[in-house]
């Protein structure tokens, strides 16, 4: 028969037996490897065996150690919980290292480069800048740089006046006939000046679609 010891750290484990019986034992018998089991120690027993010391030497450094004792519900432990979890992280989280800034001179110089030459873009100061051993990225120059307003664009209207002669128009569509077949035109219309006065320069019609 095996007894199972409560602190089984604490007692010395017998001398193996040198009896010529088989693994199994006789019946009704526990066997010699459950027996080493029941013997080996556990987390939970050591655990136990740990417990009164630690307090022991808690009471002894600050004896009135049950005053700081009080009884909360488990909803508000859990609220501590995760409030704690929350700071964990957002100290975890927090930006250390900044990207460094630019320095005021070398703002200055793009903001220079870039006003007199008004046709040079990111690309180019970017590549004039690595020339001069100002390394910077291409995001960054072209933050700052000047920007150049541009001259406005002239309006539609404006564009035909003023291109009115050299445009054309071509038109492409079907007519059905009496006898429902169809005609494919054509067209191609000239405007001579800008009161829309239109002539046909050009009309094909076929009865394919291919000419």
């Amino acid at each position: 028969m095996c007894v199972t010891p409560r602190f089984p750290a604490l007692l010395p484990s017998p001398p193996p037996s040198n009896s010529g019986r088989s693994a199994r034992g006789e019946p009704g018998t526990p066997s010699s490897a459950s027996c080493a089991a029941a013997r080996a120690p556990t987390p939970s027993s050591a655990i136990a065996i740990l417990r009164p010391t630690r307090l022991g030497l808690l009471s002894r450094v600050w004896p009135n150690w049950r005053s700081a004792l009080c009884i909360v519900k488990p909803e508000t432990v859990i609220a501590w919980h995760r409030q704690g979890s929350r700071l964990y992280w957002k100290w975890k989280s927090r930006v250390r290292h900044g990207r460094p800034s630019v320095p005021t001179e070398v703002q200055n110089l793009i903001q220079k480069m870039s006003s007199a030459n008004p046709r040079w873009g990111a690309p180019r100061l970017h590549g004039e800048l690595l020339k001069l051993g100002i390394h910077l990225a291409q995001a960054t120059v072209a933050k700052y740089m000047v920007c150049h307003r541009k001259p406005p664009s002239q309006t539609w209207r404006t564009f035909l006046e003023n291109h009115a002669k050299e445009l054309v128009s071509t038109d492409f569509f079907v007519v059905p006939t009496a006898t429902f077949r169809l005609l494919f035109v054509f067209l191609v219309v000239a405007r001579h000046n800008s009161k829309c006065t239109s002539k046909i320069v050009m009309k094909r019609v076929s009865r394919h679609e291919m000419g």
